[in-house]
């Protein structure tokens, strides 16, 4: 049965939040999965008259990622400073000279804040810490001490970075419900 003008319609709307979903899960870009969802359907608005009702959800996905391959490709065909030129330079230092302080953060608070967090981790955790990032020693030398591979000594590192954050989440939530309290 050949897809009338009301059920394309009624199709779009049924399945539009779909392909979209396929599409960022894709991308993981919100803009570019708009955009693809936007050219999947005035494609299908004009093979509409073409197609059957019957399985026109796989045909919509398949559809969707022919575009979300053919973005891929875009992407890598376009020159880095292209893609990036909008990007503002994310250093520190950039970072910094636009944040105004209007108390500033003395030494101190910075090592009562680490002593914090060193107070809630493990000696094993707070040893790999200082010799990552105060030590600066070299990941291979860390690794070999340690009798681990390199990237062993990569993911405990990353590991420790999701338990800090987690454990700041956490605080910060705790002190959100507390102020609401006040």
């Amino acid at each position: 049965m050949l897809i009338d003008f009301e059920a394309a319609e009624r199709i779009a709307l049924k399945h539009y939040k779909s392909v979209y979903h396929y599409c960022f899960v894709k991308l993981q870009d919100q803009h570019a999965a708009e955009d693809i969802t936007q050219d999947v359907f005035l494609y299908f608005q004009q093979k509409s008259h073409e197609l059957c009702e019957d399985k026109i959800g796989n045909w919509l996905i398949s559809v969707a990622s022919k575009k979300v391959m053919d973005e891929f490709k875009a992407k890598k065909k376009r020159p880095k400073d292209e893609v990036y030129e909008d990007i503002p330079d994310l250093k520190a230092e950039h970072l910094l000279s636009e944040v105004e302080y209007s108390v500033p953060i003395t030494e101190n608070e910075i090592l009562k804040a680490r002593d914090k967090i060193f107070s809630l981790l493990t000696p094993e955790e707070v040893a790999l810490l200082k010799a990552v990032y105060e030590e600066h020693r070299k990941y291979s030398e860390i690794a070999e001490s340690e009798n681990i591979s390199e990237n062993a000594l990569r993911i405990r590192i990353s590991r420790l970075k999701v338990k800090i954050k987690s454990m700041a989440e956490v605080a910060f939530l705790a002190l959100l419900i507390l102020l609401s309290k006040l």
